[in-house]
């Protein structure tokens, strides 16, 4: 897994770029089973993409 990041942002902005290597397009952590693995490509199991974005999001957001 590679992660770029980002940092020529507005104020309180932030960009992050994840690579899952060996990856298909499948949302990463998620359990999608054999035929979502043939058309997709695999699951990675590197990170957990809801928890990841959820991080991400929580420590950029702001209140109004």
């Amino acid at each position: 897994m590679t992660v770029f990041s980002y940092g020529d942002c507005n104020p309180g902005g932030a960009v992050e770029s994840v690579i899952i290597d060996g990856g298909g397009h499948s949302w990463p952590g998620a359990r999608q089973g054999f035929v979502l693995d043939h058309l997709l490509g695999p699951s990675s199991g590197a990170i957990d993409t809801s928890a990841e974005l959820w991080r991400f999001f929580s420590t950029v957001a702001k209140s109004p």
